[in-house]
């Protein structure tokens, strides 16, 4: 049975809703959606927040209540930024997301069996809480630079934004519950 078909069946399957970045080198041109052009990267200057506008079609709050939410996660990816010596602000629809939820996933250098992958950055996972719930509809994602190295040189870039959402099949459904 195929999902598109049926929405009552698609509202609860697992989605990942995602802000693009034009790739890099690529010249400014046409994109798959007519009309509509990547949003990001986007630099970041001191003091002044990077809004991004995030569309998610589900009704966590609904869900939610239905015990049928398994996790939702925002992701941030930053590149050039180092979290210690870099202080960065992230709130969604004007609330403040805390650091008991965050946890930082770094890029900066990769050494992978087909060769090394660097120069990506950080990426701030926030595993939400229903209070920190994204809403039916849009969404705003504000990230602002609060303190920056100034003996680094290279700009500071919002690169992706992305929001997963994963859903139990019923409420008390988990995939493993045994560990043997």
């Amino acid at each position: 049975m195929r999902l598109l078909g049926h929405p009552e069946m698609l509202a609860t399957s697992d989605k990942l809703y995602w802000v693009r970045s034009e790739t890099r080198g690529a010249t400014k041109g046409p994109t798959w959606t007519p009309g509509v052009s990547p949003s990001l990267p986007k630099t970041l200057v001191g003091g002044e927040a990077v809004e991004i506008q995030l569309r998610i079609s589900d009704d966590l709050e609904r869900w939610h209540t239905l015990e049928r939410v398994e996790s939702v996660c925002l992701r941030i990816r930053l590149t050039g930024l180092e979290p210690s010596l870099n202080e960065v602000r992230i709130e969604l629809n004007g609330q403040l997301l805390p650091d008991s939820i965050l946890q930082l996933n770094d890029l900066i250098y990769r050494l992978i069996d087909r060769g090394a992958v660097g120069s990506c950055g950080q990426v701030y996972e926030y595993h939400q809480t229903p209070e920190y719930y994204p809403q039916l509809g849009h969404n705003n994602v504000a990230i602002t630079l609060m303190v920056r190295d100034s003996r680094i040189e290279i700009p500071f870039e919002v690169y992706d934004v992305d929001c997963a959402i994963l859903y139990r099949a019923h409420r008390n459904f988990k995939p493993e519950p045994i560990d043997y």
